[in-house]
């Protein structure tokens, strides 16, 4: 396991609950903001939830436009 991540995984425990310490922290490391494995964890969690939702919604915006169709045709 490479020494950065080794660190960051232990940064990641010690300041799970402290965002002040990891800013700090990302600033004596050179001014980076340092990113934590459960940041990370939790951006993609979030980006997965964003795209589900985006297939559900096409698909119930395809089904809205195939009934309303039926009904046209039902109409005329």
């Amino acid at each position: 396991m490479p020494t950065v991540e080794l660190v960051i995984r232990i940064a990641d425990y010690v300041f799970r609950d402290k965002e002040k310490v990891k800013k700090g922290f990302g600033d004596v490391m050179g001014g980076k903001v340092l990113e934590l494995e459960s940041d990370k964890l939790i951006q993609r969690g979030i980006e997965q939830g964003i795209a589900m939702e985006r297939k559900k919604t096409e698909a119930a915006e395809a089904e809205i436009q195939r009934l309303k169709k039926l009904l046209e045709e039902k109409n005329f």
